[in-house]
C-alpha cells in the first residue's frame, strides 16, 4: 500500500471523513509511522539520445536507490522517462531529490538524471514545439 503525504495532510485519502472507509486504520498507522522511506517517482534522463527498456539502476549520489519499472520515450519532455519506486534509509520528500546526484545506469554508462516525486510535463510545450 502506498500513501501519498503532503506535508502532515493525506491528500490521496481523507482521514478525517465523517464515515469510515475500509482499509482506513491501515493508513493510519503508516501515518503515524513518520515520513515515507518508499516513494514512486518519476526519472528523465537528461541526454535525449538514450532509450529506457526496463530495470535500468538510478543512484543518487552514487549509490542504488532504485531501479526502472517502466519507460519510454517521452517526446513532450525530450527524452527518455520512467517510472522507479525509491527506497531509502531517510524520509523521501522534495528536500531528498533535490539534494541528490541523480544518475540511470543504461547499458553499462551513467548518464545524467532529473528526478521529481511530481508528474512531469511541459504545459507550455515549449519542448514540443521546438
Amino acid at each position: 500500500m502506498i500513501l501519498y503525504v503532503k506535508n502532515e495532510n493525506s491528500y490521496t485519502i481523507k482521514l478525517d471523513k465523517p464515515s469510515g472507509f475500509i482499509g482506513k486504520a491501515a493508513c493510519e498507522k503508516k501515518k503515524a509511522a513518520g515520513p515515507l522511506k518508499r516513494r514512486l517517482a518519476q526519472v528523465l534522463v537528461k541526454d535525449p539520445e538514450p532509450l529506457l527498456f526496463h530495470a535500468e539502476v538510478i543512484t543518487r549520489n552514487g549509490k542504488n536507490a532504485g531501479y526502472v519499472r517502466s519507460g519510454s520515450y517521452c517526446y513532450t519532455l525530450g527524452g527518455a522517462a520512467g517510472l522507479f519506486m525509491i527506497e531509502a534509509d531517510e524520509a523521501i520528500d522534495e528536500t531528498y531529490i533535490a539534494d541528490g546526484k541523480w544518475e540511470i545506469n543504461i547499458a553499462g554508462k551513467l548518464y545524467p538524471a532529473m528526478v521529481s516525486l511530481k508528474p512531469m510535463y511541459d504545459p507550455e510545450m515549449k519542448k514540443i514545439k521546438a
